[in-house]
């Protein structure tokens, strides 16, 4: 990134641009809103569905494609257009559920289809007990019988023991067919094998015509790793795993601190 002028920045939204309460600071707002007024394209990239991710994408002011699901579905938030939608089988689906509760009989499954969220009883009733007002599924169903189309994303959430054991078994029986993520130490999640923010993010470049060299990521998660690894510079935030930081070249302060905004300054705005 010396020797290049960066054009595209792409950040990753819980843990990164917003802070640990959700919110996008005046500072880092002002600070995405100088790279798009330098000509730096900005990206958001994602774990969230396009539903939640797209608030924050008009927020933020954006006019690129936005990357979500971790890079299965790349949308034009604008238009509804998709340009890129990968997903799995519903029989693959299925085996993933049938690997999970032969762990445990028990485990909190949800899949996203077409920009739905989909879950059985068990995870209805949790989901309803423990989270926020409004926040509720799109369709409540005995996942074996009733998903029968093409998944974009499962989640998986038990205990950390619980979900070490599943992790091994999966990547063990079906990793060649699944991109597995742990995202957090509570949740699991599963793709189409090749899914990552760093394809997504290479589609959207090539849009540009903008190479890897000339591109800055910022990120906090598990999920973020490939992508900043695909990046000429990544920066993963203070907060993050070891992981993450071990895969970045440069280490901000974390998403409490504004440390986007901070990365902004000293290595995107100085370049450009």
């Amino acid at each position: 990134m010396k020797k290049r002028r960066c054009r595209m920045l792409a950040v990753d939204l819980d843990g990164t641009v917003l802070t640990s309460h959700g919110e996008l600071t005046p500072r880092t707002r002002r600070a995405l809103a100088r790279c798009r007024a330098r000509g730096v394209e900005v990206v958001l990239c994602t774990a969230r569905p396009p539903r939640s991710a797209t608030p924050h994408w008009r927020r933020m002011k954006l006019t690129t494609p936005l990357i979500a699901y971790d890079g299965a579905m790349v949308v034009e938030p604008s238009t509804g257009e998709v340009l890129l939608n990968r997903t799995m089988p519903g029989i693959l689906a299925r085996k993933v559920l049938q690997e999970a509760r032969r762990v445990h009989p028990e485990m909190v499954i949800t899949f996203e289809i077409q920009d739905k969220w989909w879950t059985d009883e068990l995870g209805a009733s949790i989901i309803t007990r423990t989270a926020k007002e409004g926040f509720k599924p799109d369709v409540v169903c005995d996942l074996d019988a009733c998903v029968t189309r093409p998944v974009t994303k499962i989640l998986i959430s038990r205990s950390v023991e619980t979900l070490d054991a599943l992790e091994r078994r999966l990547r063990r029986k079906l990793g060649k067919r699944l991109s597995v993520v742990r995202v957090e130490d509570y949740l699991l999640e599963m793709a189409a094998a090749g899914v990552s923010k760093a394809a997504g993010l290479k589609l959207v470049a090539r849009r540009y015509g903008i190479k890897p060299s000339e591109v800055v990521a910022i990120g906090d998660g598990m999920n973020d790793i490939a992508m900043l690894k695909w990046a000429a510079l990544g920066i993963a935030m203070g907060h993050a795993r070891d992981a993450v930081k071990r895969a970045a070249d440069i280490v901000t302060a974390s998403n409490d601190e504004e440390g986007v905004a901070k990365a902004i300054r000293a290595y995107v705005l100085r370049t450009t």
